[in-house]
């Protein structure tokens, strides 16, 4: 099984691809604060949980609304690709899925490392 740290780390990938994006300067968001939120989606993503834990899906949605600005969703993109690789044993395609179980369409693959240049904006 995965550090706790690891496990967190797992789902910020997912916020990544939620929020993704811009220019860094100024951002208030910090990579701890990313890994707290996305710790409970760490077993599904490792493929040892068959379902989101409870509070993953709320961990993702506490994330949204702290990528106010480009910086600060930059920051959060830059804090997933940081932790993501540190994660052992994780599916990139459960990234994909958990984020589709918690209410998030995408259309297209989510693909490690993030391109962080680009906003990825989920429907709801």
């Amino acid at each position: 099984m995965a550090s706790k740290g690891g496990i967190r780390i797992l789902l910020a990938a997912m916020v990544a691809c939620l929020l993704a994006v811009a220019p860094y300067a100024n951002a208030a968001v910090d990579c701890e604060t990313v890994k707290t939120q996305l710790t409970p989606c760490v077993g599904y993503v490792q493929g040892i949980d068959p379902v989101p834990a409870p509070g993953c899906c709320q961990g993702i949605n506490n994330l949204i609304p702290l990528g106010r600005t480009t910086a600060d969703r930059q920051q959060i993109c830059v804090c997933l690709n940081e932790l993501l690789p540190t994660v052992s044993g994780l599916i990139p395609t459960k990234v994909t899925e958990v984020l589709q179980k918690c209410g998030f369409n995408f259309f297209f693959p989510i693909q490690l490392p993030i391109d962080c240049s680009r906003y990825i904006i989920p429907r709801r």
